[in-house]
């Protein structure tokens, strides 16, 4: 009784999530579209992003204003996990907290600057191994570019890494 009760609630609280300008939230019918089998409704996936915003700041907004503890900050998404213990009044401060947040800066998000991005398939130097166990020099980012990577470097979840060591720094 619990969890449907608490299923019936997370559907709600999509849906008013949903109607926030500049929130998007990914459901079930979302992750079956692109390929999944099913999706755990006990956790609400919030894109940010169209507000302006990273999901670290979102995450850092939320529990600053709100008092609100989400369970992970992404660069575009963030996620709030619910347990049997969830209320609707946990909800409810859920779904005020994204509504100040997008009366707040969804109407900046113009004013903001455009973040453009492009990929292209790395160029390796040496391998990973060999470069991970090399000689390292710290240099700072802006002196970073075209020299070789000697760490990973990534967003955490999901740990994809944007460099490995051995690959040039474009």
């Amino acid at each position: 009784k619990r969890i449907d009760s608490l299923l019936a609630l997370a559907k709600t609280a999509r849906s008013k999530l949903q109607e926030i300008p500049g929130i998007q939230v990914f459901d079930k019918e979302y992750f079956v579209e692109h390929g999944s089998f099913d999706y755990d409704e006990t956790k609400i996936i919030i894109k940010v992003s169209d507000l302006g915003l990273s999901g670290f700041e979102v995450y850092n907004l939320v529990m600053k204003d709100s008092n609100i503890q989400l369970e992970l900050a992404e660069s575009h998404i963030v996620l709030a996990v619910l347990t049997i213990g969830t209320t609707k009044q946990h909800l409810d401060r859920l779904v005020q907290a994204f509504k100040k947040l997008s009366n707040t800066y969804y109407k900046q998000r113009d004013k903001l600057p455009k973040i453009e991005f492009t990929y292209q398939f790395p160029e390796a130097y040496t391998r990973p191994r060999d470069a991970y166990h090399a000689p390292k020099l710290a240099v700072t980012l802006d002196d970073a570019l075209n020299e070789v990577c000697a760490e990973q470097v990534m967003i955490y979840p999901p740990g994809i890494p944007i460099l490995i060591p051995g690959e040039i720094i474009t």
